[in-house]
């Protein structure tokens, strides 16, 4: 927050000397915030507020805390893999090749014998980069996605997508 005033000071030719005495205290002060960040520390007052992304974790607090499958599927997606933000809003659920799944609009959740195997994604903020996208559906995440499936009968055996 020392920025803003050595900045002023520099540009203030009568101001040299404190100038200089500004830009020593406000280089601790970066070097000290730095070091504090890099030891990746908790202070005594935040303990408790931190959420742990350990997978027995987040398994607990969806269980324990949210009671609608599709609120349990969402918080398993987001917090048992590496997280896509918006994107399961476009995913429709499929049995089809991944080969072939290339419809802009969409992203899917590929199901292989009764089992959610993979996400493919097309429409996302950064596709220009990095195109399609097929990653395999997380262990952990299988039984909520089944269980979301299961209950809203998404899916049957006549309807290969939706």
């Amino acid at each position: 927050m020392l920025t803003p005033f050595v900045n002023l000071l520099a540009r203030l030719p009568s101001y040299n000397v404190s100038y200089q005495q500004l830009t020593v205290i406000a280089k601790q002060a970066m070097q000290d915030y730095n070091d504090e960040r890099d030891e990746n520390t908790i202070k005594p007052e935040d303990l408790g507020k931190t959420f742990s992304f350990e997978p027995e974790d987040v398994k607990y607090h969806v269980d324990e805390l949210l009671g609608i499958d599709l609120e349990k599927a969402i918080a398993a997606c987001h917090g048992l893999q590496p997280p896509r933000l918006l994107d399961f809003q476009y995913v429709r659920i499929t049995e089809d090749d991944p080969s072939v799944l290339n419809d802009p609009k969409f992203n899917y959740l590929v199901m292989r014998s009764g089992q959610p195997s993979l996400f493919v994604y097309n429409n996302y903020k950064t596709f220009e980069k990095y195109k399609k996208q097929i990653i395999p559906v997380a262990d952990d995440i299988v039984p909520y996605l089944l269980k979301y499936i299961k209950s809203t009968k998404i899916i049957n055996a006549n309807c290969r997508s939706r």
